[in-house]
């Protein structure tokens, strides 16, 4: 028995020791590798603020998460646009919003009054062992339930309101960082805020290298790093800017500095843009997470396949809209997508649950929005979609023009094809290019998962035409080839 307990002991050791943190998929680096599968990312996650909100119960939050059976948390470590606003905390539910006294703050208050919120100063030099402490508890108890964590390292800051309440703001801390505008955030023009941020990420990172399940984002849409529309008369539309790109290839060479004196090494991702854009070159060659939000239709994924890198829907918007969450994650992720992150606000500061019980703010209920996304996951689990290619759109013939598709091919052996009706049309004369031979054809209803027909067919030509049953919306098709 002795021998017995030593012998697992030292395999539990081994396991530990070969563990790696979730990477590219040797197979197809479009997609990843986690706790030795290969795997997509699909949640319907709260505000980003599990961590840094003290008033947020995150283990039943992280139970929900467990309950859909999703795996992806995104996690600001700073905060960003609501931060600290001047709004009526007692309604206002967002958790990345704390009320005052609820913020946990990497960084230490000092006993220096005067910070622009009512208390006491934070010290840049001081590190809040209380925020590390409920970072890596997150981290821990999320990799317990197979749960990645994106750490957001930063995020532009949106209004010159929110600076002035922001921890790097030099009205807020003892060490004279950050003077200039929230415009300068983003940009290497004031030395000792750059050297903070850089203080701050080998911080993040040194403190998170022990974990597989987490990896970092540089920052939460720099594209606005001027402004947004509506605040800055003179922006129209997000921009690209050489400096911001500059400062993000900076930050991205300290993470990989860093790691290189630590065991393990964990991906980084850069958010792209807003909706669309075609990269010609990332920020830096380290990069291996391609991150858009708002993109539907999922043309991003398209045009940016040829990185041969995960391309990650990570945010949306109107995240309790549960019929159009439920077609851009279809669209997107049979595309070729390998992750889609739903910011579902019905995650609110006194009800985590996510079915709009909290007494006070705005009550939004998500229970159906996370019901549908997690037909999509268990869906794209068993059709193992990792070893999955992108179909050809010239594989369909005669399609309704009101008729979007999308699809999925696993090796020469299944195929899973997404149809979205944008109108009621006749999908009758519709064609599939396909092989000779015998199938198992299976119509899906991706609202609940329920199967709406099944069938066996024999092919003798190098198409198919499929007999269509109605649907009102989008339908799923299913073919999987029957070996002779």
């Amino acid at each position: 028995m002795k021998k017995l307990i030593i012998l697992l002991t030292l395999l539990g050791c081994l396991n530990v020791l070969l563990a790696q943190p979730i990477r590219l998929y040797s197979k197809n680096p479009h997609y990843f590798e986690f706790l030795g599968k290969p795997t997509v990312l699909i949640a319907s996650g709260m505000h980003y603020g599990a961590v840094l909100n003290l008033d947020i119960d995150y283990n039943q939050y992280l139970d929900i998460l467990s309950k859909y059976k999703f795996n992806l948390h995104r996690e600001f470590v700073l905060g960003c646009y609501e931060y600290l606003e001047g709004r009526n905390w007692r309604t206002h539910q967002s958790p990345i919003a704390p009320r005052p006294g609820k913020l946990c703050s990497p960084y230490m208050r000092s006993e220096v009054p005067g910070a622009n919120d009512g208390l006491n100063k934070f010290d840049l030099n001081q590190w809040n062992n209380e925020y590390f402490d409920r970072l890596k508890d997150f981290c821990r108890k999320a990799y317990e339930k197979g749960i990645v964590v994106e750490i957001s390292l930063f995020s532009v800051l949106y209004k010159e309101s929110t600076w002035e309440l922001f921890p790097l703001y030099f009205k807020n801390n003892i060490n004279n960082v950050g003077y200039g505008r929230y415009t300068d955030y983003t940009f290497i023009k004031d030395t000792l805020l750059f050297e903070a941020q850089k203080a701050l990420v080998a911080k993040i990172v040194t403190e998170l290298n022990g974990f597989d399940n987490v990896y970092f984002e540089i920052c939460n849409e720099p594209y606005w790093a001027k402004g947004v529309p509506g605040v800055e008369p003179t922006i129209k539309e997000q921009q690209f800017i050489p400096e911001v790109i500059e400062w993000e290839r900076r930050l991205a060479i300290e993470i990989v500095k860093t790691e290189s004196k630590l065991p393990k090494k964990h991906l980084i991702a850069q958010n792209v843009a807003n909706e669309y854009y075609k990269v010609d070159t990332l920020c830096n060659s380290k990069i291996s997470i391609v991150n858009f939000h708002y993109a539907f239709p999922p043309k991003s994924v398209k045009d940016n396949y040829h990185l041969g890198l995960p391309i990650s829907f990570d945010e949306t918007a109107n995240g309790c809209d549960a019929p159009n969450r439920r077609i851009e994650a279809w669209a997107f992720m049979f595309s070729g997508g390998a992750v889609y992150n739903n910011l579902d606000w019905s995650f609110a500061i006194d009800d985590q649950s996510g079915r709009g019980r909290n007494p006070i703010g705005t009550r939004r209920s998500g229970v159906e929005v996370k019901e549908q996304l997690s037909c999509l996951k268990n869906f794209l689990d068993s059709f193992d979609v990792a070893n999955s290619f992108p179909i050809d759109s010239s594989s369909i013939k005669n399609l309704p023009k009101e008729v979007l598709s999308y699809g999925l091919e696993k090796a020469n052996a299944s195929w899973a094809y997404y149809f979205l009706k944008r109108d009621n049309c006749n999908m009758q004369g519709t064609s599939l290019k396909l092989m000779q031979g015998s199938f198992i054809i299976k119509w899906i209803d991706p609202l609940n998962g329920t199967l709406i027909k099944s069938q066996k067919i024999v092919n003798e030509e190098n198409y198919w035409v499929p007999d269509f049953p109605n649907f009102p919306d989008d339908m799923v098709l299913c073919i999987t080839k029957i070996d002779q």
